[in-house]
């Protein structure tokens, strides 16, 4: 059974936290790369991929692992667009521009 969460995202009934606290680990451990990623254009999602990739087969994360980048840039970028990532439950990723900036 599923229920929508606060970013819309069907949330499992039963969650794997170890999985969300990996990711949250993850994100904050690679932040520079995420930001440099947002920079150029390039899905930040796909910073996450080499250290998650084998550990999250569900979309349900790879959504919510988005909607965090998303949070984290949301200051400083806003939503330019997706890119295609190839990803379970999450095909195309989010694509950044600086607040500002053409």
């Amino acid at each position: 059974m599923t229920a929508p969460d606060e970013t819309g995202t069907s949330q499992p009934e039963f969650m794997f936290p170890e999985i969300m606290e990996a990711v949250s680990r993850t994100i904050a451990a690679r932040t520079d790369e995420i930001f440099r990623a947002a920079d150029v254009g390039e899905p930040p999602v796909m910073v996450l991929i080499p250290e998650l990739g084998d550990m999250i087969s569900e979309g349900f994360y790879w959504r919510r692992a988005d909607a965090a980048i998303n949070s984290l840039l949301s200051a400083e970028f806003e939503v330019a667009g997706k890119k295609p990532v190839g990803l379970v439950g999450l095909p195309r990723g989010r694509c950044y521009r600086r607040i500002g900036t053409g």
